[in-house]
């Protein structure tokens, strides 16, 4: 799934829910999200020195690891992201910067470099971290201007024999200028993806709470849908909650698949006006301070499963429930997976639809889940899971000739004894999706342009 940033036009919708007499107000009986955000500066600089201490941890001696931030800008077609390893390591989401880990002579020290603050450019841009911002985010003490970064480089080799750094991700000269040194040059990202596989605590809290604003936004989505209505309103609806609620992006381009194009996996343009009686697959999650969410529901436009769709829906729903069941430490992944794949093939089998596993492929052609965090699809691999490890869980079946694709896919929190699902606030049953949506949803007549792309 390629990352994106929000339509423009969410901006301008109103969230009916929350409206009453010209003030945004919280739904009754339920707190703004927007108004719990926890006060995690002071966690997340702990955090930070904590996850760098585990990278020395894997350095070898007489070793420095280098990781380049993200140089460019967000200017007019999109927000400013910074890259995962930096962030990472640092914190820090403005434009710029390379942090620096050195393990020689029996000592450890971090260096960061990052851009001083251009009095010109902060009219134009409000990313004005500078050099004391950084270091305070960061929690690096020593923090200096980037000007001089390559200047001073050289003489932090000293002692040094080993250069931890990916020169085929950034493609620039001072790659090159490493390659051509006298020393064991490894990958960076070979230390810093294993550690991301594993969550800090403060890092759960982020997922946690990208996977609320995600259920939220998917809740009133499902609210408001109805026959004739077009992909691209439902996605305006949903995308507005993520952002009413704090997230600052989607972690990946929505999906809104109706009818045929629930049956579409990566289907993104969502410009299809629904029909009464299809459904409705929805693939999105919100992005809370650079940490995603990944959470699918699927649901009747019209608000009533049929009898084929409900069928279809147990059985995707038992897979997933059953597999979601088997996760704890020491349980690989791929046990979880086979179990949700069992359970596809005994349905379809059941309803006459298949004979052999080989032939579930017709109906379910992806993987059952992978890693979250950073990254939509998180680095460090899947294996045996460990406490802390964060993975979805999605099973689906997809019949291209009947135009239904249904796909359940929960956010899954390896904890100490079991899991804890971190999507479970979305109804996951027919019964509770369609309960959901005899709830009141949003109102459109007062910003609906009357037959606009009809």
């Amino acid at each position: 799934m390629q990352r994106y940033t929000f339509f423009s036009a969410v901006l301008f919708l109103s969230y009916a829910t929350f409206l009453s007499g010209g003030t945004v107000l919280p739904a009754k009986g339920q707190e703004r999200l927007a108004d719990q955000t926890p006060k995690t500066d002071e966690r997340l600089r702990k955090d930070l020195v904590e996850r760098r201490e585990r990278v020395f941890a894997q350095m070898e001696d007489d070793s420095i690891l280098i990781v380049r931030g993200n140089h460019s800008k967000g200017h007019l077609r999109g927000i400013f992201r910074q890259f995962d390893n930096f962030y990472y390591l640092t914190g820090i989401n403005d434009p710029g910067g390379v942090v620096l880990l050195k393990k020689a002579a029996g000592e450890t020290s971090s260096r960061l470099y990052f851009p001083r603050q251009n009095k010109e450019k902060i009219l134009w841009d409000a990313q004005t971290l500078g050099v004391d911002g950084a270091r305070q985010v960061s929690a690096i003490d020593d923090t200096r201007d980037e000007v001089s970064f390559q200047r001073e480089f050289e003489p932090l080799l000293e002692n040094v024999k080993t250069v931890y750094y990916d020169s085929e991700e950034n493609h620039d000269e001072f790659g090159e200028r490493l390659e051509g040194l006298a020393l064991s040059l490894k990958p960076a990202s070979r230390i810093v993806h294993s550690l991301r596989r594993v969550k800090t605590a403060y890092e759960v809290d982020l997922i946690r709470r990208a996977a609320m604003i995600s259920c939220e936004g998917h809740k009133e989505l499902m609210r408001s849908a109805k026959p004739g209505l077009n992909e691209f309103e439902l996605q305006a609806i949903l995308e507005y909650v993520f952002r009413f609620n704090g997230a600052q992006d989607t972690g990946y381009s929505s999906i809104v698949g109706s009818g045929p194009n629930s049956c579409i996996l990566h289907w993104s343009r969502n410009d299809r006006y629904t029909r009464n009686n299809e459904v409705v697959l929805v693939d999105a999650g919100a992005e809370y301070k650079n940490y995603t969410a990944d959470v699918t529901r699927t649901f009747p436009v019209n608000g009533k499963f049929t009898e084929r769709q409900r069928e279809i829906y147990a059985i995707v729903l038992k897979a997933n429930t059953e597999a979601t069941k088997l996760v704890k430490p020491g349980v690989s992944t791929g046990e979880v997976f086979a179990k949700a794949n069992d359970e596809i093939f005994k349905g379809l089998k059941e309803l006459g639809m298949v004979e052999t596993r080989r032939e579930v492929r017709r109906f379910l052609m992806h993987g059952i889940g992978h890693s979250v965090g950073l990254n939509v699809h998180d680095v460090g691999g899947l294996g045996v899971l460990e406490e802390g490890m964060v993975i979805t869980i999605e099973p689906g079946i997809y019949i291209a000739n009947e135009a239904i694709g249904i796909r359940i896919e929960d956010n899954i929190l390896v904890t100490k004894d079991g899991y804890e699902n971190l999507s479970i606030n979305l109804p996951r049953t027919a019964d509770e999706v369609e309960d959901l949506m005899k709830e009141e949803g949003m109102r459109f007549s007062r910003y609906m342009i009357n037959n606009v792309n009809k």
